[in-house]
């Protein structure tokens, strides 16, 4: 028995540490000002370069994936072991006027990490945020995008139901910052540093919104959600769903019965024609290594025994970005064009951003192999 909990033990640090990546924040306090210079400056570079094939296409809504956080000394996303695309993190992006020379916003699902308690479980929460192309980026050390456009009669539909006609309505909040050790942290007048978050109040895109976060939540799923999830109910919903009755209508907008039988419709129209990625976990790091992404219900359907935490491994469906890329889905998806921008990096020539069509599969910039991973 002694045996067999020590060999328990060493599994669960070699899990634990190997997913810390994965969870970790962003941080411009842990970086010189020589590297956050390089960051803003590779964030601008992939922005211009999105931005034109926006304005070339007339773009009022597309659909932007970035990479993960990943590993600032390895330059390797965090999500290169959960999605071929090696992308992370999926939003709406969005012109903010008619005029081509509006600026572009995007509308995010983002996780708050561990802030909710049930018991001695700690569970995420997510917020719909307002961001400029920066924000969206400057988490990302690899400055790699997807940019999906619908076509323009959808494009224009979300446009309308998402700017809630015309008027947006965004509540602001501050956002403290602390430093690595939690204290709080101050100018050089001894004045609180803080950012301003923006938050979509209401809109189509709100409706379809769950709080309560889940990575591998599944892609019907009415109770937990993700980014890829709330992005593609989003869509679904607007395009196909989005035609009110009077009778679906009251003083306080659409009825309770209304937005059931809406999220209904879309869930049957998504299970009836959109493939999703299948994701495949070990029962030792499903259950250990993401226990703040993943309900514990969801982690496995039965109590792990000692010996099924080692050999044991489970399958979760699940939206990716690279289903959404998944041919058998992009004529259900009605796409009208997607690119994949790569960036990459010559010794003499610096870095530079790299239009690979719609290949999507990810190159690993340290082994030089392709991404192929336990994706079936």
């Amino acid at each position: 028995m002694i045996k067999h909990l020590s060999i328990l033990v060493i599994w669960l640090l070699i899990f634990t540490s190997s997913a810390m990546p994965f969870s970790a924040d962003f941080s411009q306090e842990e970086t010189s000002d020589e590297q956050r210079q390089e960051n803003l400056d590779r964030t601008q570079h992939l922005i211009n370069t999105i931005e034109t094939y926006l304005l070339n296409n007339d773009v009022f809504v597309g659909i932007m994936s970035r990479r993960g956080a990943g590993d600032p000394e390895t330059g390797v996303s965090d999500t290169d072991s959960l999605d071929l695309t090696g992308m992370a993190h999926t939003g709406f992006i969005i012109r903010s006027g008619f005029s081509k020379k509006a600026d572009y916003i995007t509308f995010n699902l983002v996780r708050k990490k561990g802030v909710k308690k049930v018991g001695s479980e700690e569970y995420d929460l997510s917020e719909l945020k307002v961001w400029s192309l920066p924000n969206f980026f400057i988490g990302s050390f690899e400055k790699d995008a997807i940019v999906f456009l619908p076509e323009k009669k959808v494009q224009l539909k979300l446009w309308n139901l998402l700017r809630a006609n015309g008027a947006l309505d965004i509540e602001k909040k501050k956002r403290y910052l602390k430093g690595a050790a939690g204290k709080q942290l101050v100018d050089d007048k001894g004045m609180p540093r803080f950012v301003t978050d923006l938050f979509i109040k209401n809109g189509a895109f709100a409706l379809l919104h769950n709080p309560e976060y889940n990575l591998l939540s599944d892609y019907t799923e009415m109770s937990t959600q993700n980014c890829n999830e709330l992005l593609l109910k989003t869509y679904i919903g607007i395009r196909d769903f989005w035609q009110l009755t009077e009778q679906e209508t009251d003083g306080n907008g659409i009825t309770n019965a209304a937005l059931r039988n809406y999220r209904t419709q879309i869930a049957k129209s998504i299970e009836a024609n959109f493939t999703p990625s299948q994701m495949i976990l070990s029962r030792t790091k499903s259950t250990f290594a993401f226990t703040q992404n993943i309900r514990f219900g969801e982690r496995h359907k039965e109590s792990p025994s000692f010996l099924g935490l080692k050999l044991k491994r489970e399958k979760f469906n699940v939206v990716g970005v690279d289903s959404f890329c998944d041919p058998k889905n992009q004529k259900y998806l009605g796409w009208s064009d997607f690119k994949v921008f790569r960036e990459k990096h010559d010794p003499k020539s610096g870095w530079s951003i790299e239009d690979r069509g719609k290949n999507y599969v990810k190159v690993n910039r340290l082994s030089g192999q392709k991404n192929e991973i336990e994706l079936k």
